[in-house]
Parts: structure tokens; sequence; C-alpha cells
């Protein structure tokens, strides 16, 4: 039902992705609401991909990292109940220090639950996909989520920001599996998906860090909540654009683990 909508998306974050990489020999930044980073390839990735999307789908709304002045994008539907979600470059800081770890995010959400969703890493050309019902792929091969418990070798990602301090219990799990940050929530979400890592916390991000995201973990038969253990969905995006959440992300395995470390 949604293909069309992910080939439209593939096809954004791949010249967006091109864009960045382009603009990486002369990296130009500023900061935007006090000590965010931005650099000049953000807001032309984003006019890229919203070029493309309008194109196939003018009656669709768009909400975007990078509107004026520091605030978020925000273009209604006209007519839909469609609601795309795009963050043009997830892990600006990596980027603006060329560090290659970061990603093109591109979602649809219809009727308040993400139905297509794109996350590409354009360093390492990694295309995860995934729409309603027609499972999650990375680079044109179905993957899920893994079933792997807390063990020595698996990883779990960590949000960098912690403004109460890390919780004993995360501190705990330390001890016992690899705790990884790779500085873009999209990346994040998307190896989690695709089985390489059991659980991903994500603290004080934004609709379009996750929404990608959310729609991978949910095809790679993995679980996103609040860290309350309550489900995102639905969710109005225009209404969520303007907050922050603390989320979860992981296989069913660990899931409750993961929140009970949060909790401690």
């Amino acid at each position: 039902m949604y293909s069309k909508d992910v080939r439209i998306a593939k096809k954004a974050a791949r010249l967006a992705g091109e864009k960045a990489l382009s603009e990486l020999g002369n990296i130009k930044t500023s900061f935007k609401n006090g000590n965010e980073v931005v650099t000049q390839a953000d807001p032309l990735c984003q006019e890229i991909i919203i070029d493309e999307i309008t194109r196939h789908c003018p009656e669709d709304g768009i909400i975007a990292e990078e509107g004026e002045d520091g605030n978020v994008l925000v273009l209604p539907p006209k007519g839909s109940r469609r609601w795309w979600i795009i963050d043009p470059i997830d892990g600006t800081n990596n980027y603006s220090r060329r560090v290659m770890l970061f990603s093109v995010s591109i979602a649809l959400f219809d009727g308040g639950r993400p139905a297509a969703g794109v996350v590409y890493n354009p360093a390492s050309e990694e295309m995860f996909e995934a729409s309603l019902n027609g499972g999650m792929f990375l680079n044109g091969i179905r993957r899920f989520c893994s079933e792997e418990g807390v063990e020595p070798q698996s990883m779990i990602a960590i949000d960098s920001c912690w403004p109460e301090g890390i919780p004993q219990g995360i501190v705990e799990l330390c001890t016992k599996c690899k705790l990884r940050n790779f500085g873009s929530t999209a990346l994040h979400l998307a190896y989690v998906a695709a089985g390489s890592m059991n659980a991903c916390i994500v603290n004080k991000n934004r609709i379009w860090d996750f929404a990608a995201g959310a729609m991978l973990i949910q095809e790679a038969g993995g679980r996103l909540t609040y860290q309350d253990g309550t489900d995102i969905v639905p969710l109005n995006p225009k209404t969520a654009s303007e907050k922050n959440f603390e989320l979860t992300a992981s296989n069913k395995v660990i899931h409750n683990r993961v929140l009970g470390a949060l909790i401690s």
C-alpha cells in the first residue's frame, strides 16, 4: 500500500545524501536555539527532499527540522491526513566535524501512525527501509530485530544527553554488555531494527529524529515506547513537533529489562 511512498523517500534520501557528501569539503557551521549545530548543507538537503516529495505528493503535509530562525518547518496538508517528517542530516554534529556517522531520515505518518520510513547512511550507502505490513529491509535484504538478551557481546545504544545523570541501572548494564553512541538517533534505531544492536535509549529527541526509525522497528518486530513503557502512537505529528521525547527501542526480549534499568 505504501511501496510507492518508500520509493519516493529512497530517491529523496539518496539525492540528499549525495548533496551532503558533496558539501563536506567546505563545511560552514552556525548555531540555532543556543547550542544546536547547523551547517549550510542541512537546509540544502532538506530542500531537495521536500521538492521530491511535493512533486509526487502535493496534498501531503510536511514537518522538517530546518525552518526559519531555528524553528520547525510545518507545511500543513491540503485535504490529506498524511504527514512527511524529515531530518535532512541526523547527526549534524558528526557531519560538521567530518565524522562519517550521519543519516538522512524520512518518514510518512498516515492517520497518526507510521506508514513508511527510510534511514539512509550516505557514507556507507546503507539504505534501511520499511512500510506498513511490508517488512524492514537493509539494502534489499529482509532484516529483523535480534532475539538476543543482555549478553557480553551484545550492544545497546545510549543517548549522549542525561540532564539528571545516567541512572544506576544503565551504569550496571555497562558491566553486562557493550554500550555505544554513534551520534545519530536515526542510525541507532536502524541498527536495532536490523538486529545489529539490541536496544536504543533516546533522550530529549524530536519527532524527526525517530519517526522513520519507528517504522523500521515496528516492521522488524521490535518495540518502541516511551520510557514508562506506554506506546507512542497514535500521535499528532504537528503537535508532536513541538515537544521532546524520551523513548526506548529494543527487541522484545530485553525491552522490559532496559525500561527497568532506566527507572532504577
